[in-house]
């Protein structure tokens, strides 16, 4: 029996559970109204969504595989493509699983090329982008030519995604930065993530220029270029090269700096990297319209002139890189307009056509091409041993390579060991496995058996 004025526990804990639960109610009735009313006041900012690095471990699958599409609020690029585009999306696929504009991932890539838009391709079918028809023209040397570019890019996420693609033991990183708008995206990575703060030499962020993009009616500048009309927009283009901006002048300097570290990011893997410099159309057209005495209005004029000077300093900056090579575009571009060959469309759009993409490649082409080795030639290699391989001799024919199960094997098949060409894991990369040499067989797998047959005698 309980004492007199003593409240039994059962009442006690029914008290409290309903004054819990009235609470609840209460705070969530508030916040619906204030939600209702004042939405900003319990909202969080968009510009605070940023997603932060964390140390717990996404899943893996869920993570590679998910394709909600463009991912705007990267931790370290801000902005990545959309995955897994099927080929046939009017002329903006294909897109990998990694959201790059490939049909495949490859295991191992012989050239890698980091760029933005210019470089994805835009305005091209994936054939007619410059890295494609890079690899198309690199075609003695049989390589993989990956792309790792993205619209919306700039320099910070060139480097990095240079150290991302080491990862496909890549033979050339080739570079493309672009005039257009990269010093402006290397402004707005390097002072808005804090990963990328030791690119700023300044205490803080420079001053946006004006942004003039979309270009207003009266910044189009129709002009006739050779045998058609093109537009430009040379108050717009001004605004990323401007030399009387102080965030021209450290965009830049992030440029030369970005190149700086993947050049040197690159030489610890003993990789070749090739820098280049995309102009804007603007420029490509500068020498066509003053061949034919086109009267410029001023604010093309001052884009000519503080543009090429920018694309001067940035490619004696990056000429200085320790083992890097450096292309010219300007004047194939410039050339190529001036024969008459349409590299841009007739809009404003910056972004080249298929013959514009195929100038660049085709300047590309001998400079990659050199620092390319030969594919590995038929007949018996060894290839040498690795931290988890041991060596082995193998047998190259066509593309494709047999292993012989000891060097015994590969004399008794005919083969004189110490003429085996060395190669390394790295070198066979691309041949297709074929297993082992089942037995000593010379007629099949001999030195008389790669040798191409002989010509009859003419009668």
């Amino acid at each position: 029996m309980a004492r007199p004025g003593r409240i039994p526990r059962p009442v006690v804990k029914k008290n409290l559970l309903l004054l819990l639960v009235n609470l609840v109610v209460t705070v969530a009735a508030a916040f619906a109204i204030v939600r209702w009313v004042a939405p900003p006041a319990v909202e969080r900012p968009l510009d605070l969504q940023v997603v932060q690095l964390d140390e717990k471990l996404p899943p893996f699958y869920e993570a590679v595989f998910a394709n909600d599409g463009r991912v705007k609020n990267d931790p370290l690029t801000m902005t990545r493509m959309r995955r897994l585009v099927p080929e046939n999306v009017e002329y903006s696929g294909p897109f990998d699983i990694l959201g790059f504009r490939n049909r495949a991932v490859p295991v191992v890539a012989d050239v890698v090329a980091l760029g933005d838009s210019q470089t994805v391709g835009r305005n091209a079918t994936l054939d007619w982008s410059w890295p494609a028809l890079l690899e198309s023209q690199l075609s003695v040397k049989q390589p993989v030519v990956y792309s790792m570019a993205s619209g919306g890019w700039g320099p910070v996420q060139y480097l990095y995604m240079a150290e991302k693609a080491l990862a496909l033991r890549p033979r050339v990183l080739v570079v493309a930065f672009y005039t257009g708008n990269d010093a402006f995206d290397a402004i707005k990575v390097a002072y808005n993530l804090d990963a990328w703060k030791t690119l700023r030499a300044l205490p803080q962020k420079p001053a946006d220029p004006p942004s003039d993009w979309p270009p207003r009616a009266g910044d189009r500048w129709t002009v006739r270029a050779g045998e058609y009309d093109t537009v430009l927009t040379p108050r717009a283009r001004l605004v990323a090269n401007d030399r009387a901006l102080p965030a021209t002048t450290e965009g830049y300097r992030i440029m030369a700096e970005v190149g700086r570290r993947i050049g040197a990011r690159a030489a610890q893997d003993g990789v070749k990297v090739v820098f280049t410099i995309i102009p804007t159309k603007e420029i490509a057209y500068a020498s066509l319209l003053r061949r034919d005495g086109v009267e410029e209005p001023a604010d093309y004029t001052r884009l000519v002139a503080d543009e090429t000077e920018n694309i001067r300093e940035l490619a004696r900056a990056l000429r200085e890189i320790p083992g890097a090579t450096y292309v010219d575009l300007v004047q194939p571009l410039q050339q190529a307009a001036l024969e008459g060959v349409p590299l841009y469309p007739p809009s404003e759009n910056g972004h080249p056509i298929a013959p514009g993409y195929e100038v660049i490649a085709r300047a590309l082409a001998p400079v990659v091409g050199n620092l390319l080795p030969d594919p590995p030639a038929n007949g018996l290699v060894r290839v040498a041993a690795a931290a988890d391989h041991a060596e082995f001799y193998g047998l190259v024919v066509d593309g494709t390579l047999w292993r012989f199960p000891d060097g015994p094997t590969a004399e008794q098949t005919g083969w004189v060991l110490a003429d085996a060409a060395p190669l390394t894991l790295r070198d066979v990369a691309h041949l297709a496995e074929r297993g082992l040499v089942p037995e000593a067989d010379p007629e099949t797998f001999g030195p008389a058996a790669l040798l191409p047959p002989a010509t009859p005698p003419h009668e």
